[in-house]
């Protein structure tokens, strides 16, 4: 049957740029249109939010805030944001165009056999990581948001989208609660304003389960009160019941992120995936996975190409073996080649066969021509250390091997110069000598380290340091003379405060040198700290915060600023008009919402046959013409507010 296609208004038509040409789909929050980017010739996606929605300024507002912090957000495994465009025909948010079908298109034909769903799992986890990084929960991860493109890899969607609400338990729900039934987590069905990012790991639990199942562990044909209460009291049963040749391991794995209580549950993605990746379990029939001593990789070829036998694999160097081989997959016998997939429990790791770089885990996929068998395959990153091994496939046979790399052992680096130089240094409570001898460097693992420095007729001096790997760090002492009058060689420790410290959009604190994490209390000593403030973008910052004996404090600071542009007639009423900034085009609309970065920047409005004729900034009024403001990052949040008046040249 072919479905009718419903006509379209805007197909065929340019919209802010976007020439539009076909509707992808319907939903609940709007319409899905396959457009192209005229300027720069590209195919993009456009999704023009529901008026209804477009209507709601909290919901504007929220998600104005979440497409902002996914634009930052720079992952293989999400669908990217390019921009939010107010138009005359509605609020659009344009996206990367995906060739392809969803995850629930796939499960039409039924289970994902586990060999080949083990990959796009690491691919939907670190996708997950990645927006969880910077503060992003999705609530309505399910199999329709999850995108397959032709080349097999993931790409997940509709991040932090509220939808409207539906009275089919297949759609998703928002009258308290948001997300789809089926795969919301049991604190999304109780409706608790508490969710956090162990909530997706459930809804992603769940649809691993479907993945590798076929089915899910809810009667479908129940009432919604039902489904939500077997959802938040009943125990499921593992996916190994409707697939027996799922490895019980796996089914455990899964079960784990279906536990009713968060805490029970995974507490991030990457733990997630570390397990998925950890798996130890040998398929059906007589293939082995065997875990051999290091320093020898070499791996036995099965003698008969029409028959599957076992294959032995050696680990790598430092004791590091190959964690698993989930699977041979058996190819038609006319295939020529072979696919190797190679996972790794480090992103960002680069793999090479016979010397060549292929790509960087998560997941990797090589074709092994035919008339090679055996391979050298290395794992490498920064920071851990690489991992050899060789493997054997067949021609027309697939293998998916997951590899652990260990990290790097490295060491610190400790100076300690005093004053006197004879005075003793301990570390941890041990002596390691005066302080003479340790004026180079003293070698330290990373870590927190209690370093006193004593001698007689002194106060003893101490303090903790906290050491990265590969850091020197140099300490200069100066002892206080007890003054002769027999007392004791310690004094009492110093006062100390409470700082509170966070950083807005996400970023990295230290206080002194030391690492303080960003809204967890640091106690310090007391008196003026020197903090730095650190922004992958936007670079450091360094301030100086006073703090009193027994204080708390708790901060702030911010690096952007919120600008809020509007478009008025004389009269007051919104009026369509080119908003610019710094020069760039941000649309023809009424009201506008911009983050602004440190530095200065410009904005000016434009529309043919108005001119300007007032500005207000911040409520009051100003020279018309272009603004130009200065972002400063600081304590206080800064915010502004631009209103720009325009009229008919001719009025």
């Amino acid at each position: 049957m072919v479905e009718r296609q419903v006509a379209d208004p805007l197909v065929g038509r340019e919209v802010d740029g976007y020439r539009i040409l076909e509707v992808l789909g319907r939903g609940g929050m709007g319409i899905v249109y396959k457009a192209e980017d005229v300027a720069l010739s590209r195919l993009v996606a456009l999704k023009m939010i529901d008026p209804a929605l477009a209507r709601d300024e909290a919901f504007v507002r929220r998600f104005r805030s979440e497409a902002r912090a996914l634009a930052r957000i720079d992952s293989p495994y999400i669908v990217r944001v390019h921009a939010l465009r107010q138009t005359e025909h509605g609020l659009f948010i344009v996206m990367e165009y995906v060739e392809g079908g969803t995850l629930t298109d796939r499960l039409q034909a039924g289970p994902i056999p586990w060999q080949q769903a083990l990959p796009l799992v690491a691919q939907m986890l670190t996708a997950l990581e990645h927006a969880h990084s910077v503060g992003i929960i999705h609530r309505d991860i399910k199999p329709s948001n999850i995108m397959l493109s032709r080349s097999g890899g993931v790409k997940v969607t509709d991040f932090g989208l509220a939808k409207l609400s539906q009275a089919d338990a297949n759609r998703t729900v928002t009258q308290g609660i948001a997300g789809t039934l089926y795969y919301m987590s049991p604190e999304q069905v109780k409706g608790l304003t508490t969710l956090d990012h162990r909530s997706d790991l459930y809804s992603l639990g769940m649809t691993i389960y479907q993945m590798l199942a076929g089915e899910l562990p809810i009667d479908r044909d129940s009432g919604e009160f039902a489904i939500m209460r077997s959802i938040v009291e009943e125990s499921f049963p593992p996916p190994s019941r409707y697939r027996s040749d799922l490895p019980e391991e796996l089914s455990r794995v899964v079960m784990k992120a279906l536990e009713k209580e968060p805490d029970q549950r995974y507490q991030s993605a990457a733990e997630m995936r570390a397990a998925f990746a950890r798996l130890q379990a040998s398929p059906a029939g007589d293939e082995a996975t065997v875990v051999a001593p290091p320093h020898r990789n070499r791996a036995a070829l099965p003698s008969s190409a029409g028959r599957r036998r076992p294959l032995i694999l050696v680990g790598g160097a430092v004791g590091v073996a190959l964690l698993a081989v989930a699977a041979w997959l058996l190819w038609p016998e006319a295939a020529p080649t072979a696919l190797l997939t190679v996972g790794a429990s480090e992103t960002g790791a680069t793999v090479y066969v016979n010397g060549t770089r292929i790509g960087e885990t998560p997941v990797v996929q090589h074709a092994v021509p035919a008339d090679r068998d055996t391979l050298a395959l290395r794992v490498e990153k920064e920071g851990f250390l690489p991992v050899d091994t060789t493997v054997a496939v067949l021609a027309g046979r697939s293998l998916t091997l997951f590899l652990t790399l260990p990290e790097a052992v490295t060491s610190a680096s400790l100076a300690v110069r005093a004053d006197p130089p004879d005075a003793q240094v301990f570390i941890d409570g041990e002596p390691v000598g005066r302080a003479s001898e340790l004026a180079e460097r003293l070698d330290l693992p990373p870590g927190e380290h209690r370093v006193e420095v004593r001698r007689d007729g002194y106060a003893t001096w101490r303090d903790t340091y906290r050491l990265a790997a590969g850091e020197t760090r140099v300490v200069e002492v100066r002892l206080r003379p007890l003054g002769g009058g027999g007392g004791t060689d310690e004094e009492p420790p110093p006062a100390t405060a409470t700082l509170t410290l966070n950083v807005s959009p996400s970023g990295t604190i230290s206080v002194q040198g030391e690492t303080c994490v960003a809204g967890q209390a640091c106690t310090v000593r007391a008196g003026p700290k020197r903090v730095t403030f650190i922004h992958p973008v936007y670079g450091e910052r360094t301030e100086t915060v006073r703090v009193n004996p027994g204080e708390r404090k708790a901060l702030t600071y911010h690096f952007e600023a919120e600008l809020v542009i509007q478009v008025r007639q004389e009269s007051g009423d919104p009026i369509w008009a080119t908003i610019y900034v710094d020069g760039e085009e941000r649309g023809m609309m009424t009201d506008k919402a911009e983050t602004l970065g440190p530095g200065r920047h410009v904005v000016h409005v434009e529309r043919t046959g108005y001119r300007l004729v007032r500005v207000e900034r911040d409520g009051a009024p100003v020279d018309p013409g272009p603004q130009t403001l200065t972002v400063s990052p600081g304590f206080d949040p800064p915010s502004h507010r631009l209103v720009f008046y325009i009229q008919k040249r001719d009025a």
